[in-house]
């Protein structure tokens, strides 16, 4: 897996994240909550894979792939 690949996935989270806010209104607010926290929980996951994947580059001393 690249980083770019890493960066798709997280703007992808962003773009879903503002559409919820922008429909924030017509959910209940459960389903808002439910969604925003998957959508949040998602973005950390990718973050956190990412670092996973970045270290085991930089433990090679090596820079990024």
């Amino acid at each position: 897996m690249s980083v770019g690949k890493f960066y798709k996935a997280k703007e992808a989270v962003e773009v879903a994240e503002r559409a919820l806010n922008e429909n924030r209104l017509r959910l209940e607010e459960g389903l808002f909550r439910q969604y925003d926290s998957e959508l949040k929980q998602l973005g950390e996951e990718i973050v956190e894979g990412r670092r996973r994947w970045l270290g085991s580059w930089e433990d090679k001393g090596t820079r990024e792939p």
